[in-house]
């Protein structure tokens, strides 16, 4: 779910359009966000309006930047050496800088956050913390991008809330059980 400039909710529902609801009429319409034969698995609203899906179908995992007309004016699937950037494109969010930061679920029920530059290259791969993730796999459930341009990640397993710097590397991090807070799988994201 994600929150267009003109304050209506674009959802993800796990087929090949997003949805939206329009603030003015309450009503839930097309928006013109598609991938053909990707079913969309997140979605996210850059700072500057344009629109992050990722998504999955028929052997692709792709993420793809569109514009506010819904043309794609990036893909990010593939690596410099043809392989697969991700195995399941769960949740995404960009930095200041351009950096796209994605959670990418692993098969085996791990995960990572992929960093992404301006040209689809990678930047850097976090896969949790050595100490953090010691006994218990890292496995993001959510992402979100705070307002001095540091990413926050959810990982439930060990109660932690993961501190990046916008190129993906740990600043710090916060035991939610150790500061007298119940552990959230979801992060609010606002761009006020």
């Amino acid at each position: 779910m994600a929150v267009t400039q003109s304050n209506n909710l674009l959802i993800s529902t796990e087929e090949s359009r997003l949805q939206q609801i329009s603030i003015n009429t309450d009503t839930l319409t097309d928006s013109v966000y598609a991938l053909k034969s990707i079913v969309n698995t997140a979605v996210h609203i850059t700072r500057d309006n344009k629109v992050l899906v990722g998504g999955s179908g028929k052997g692709r995992k792709v993420v793809i930047l569109m514009n506010q007309n819904g043309d794609h004016e990036g893909v990010y699937e593939l690596d410099q050496h043809k392989q697969p950037i991700f195995d399941f494109a769960w949740r995404t969010t960009c930095t200041r800088n351009g950096n796209i930061h994605v959670v990418d679920r692993k098969s085996e029920g791990g995960g990572r956050v992929v960093v992404l530059g301006q040209g689809s290259d990678i930047i850097n791969t976090y896969t949790g913390d050595s100490e953090i993730n010691k006994d218990i796999t890292f496995r993001p459930v959510d992402i979100m991008t705070t307002p001095r341009d540091n990413v926050i990640v959810a990982d439930p397993g060990p109660h932690t809330l993961h501190v990046l710097n916008n190129a993906g590397m740990l600043m710090t991090y916060y035991k939610t059980n150790e500061i007298n807070t119940v552990f959230f799988h979801v992060l609010l994201h606002s761009h006020q």
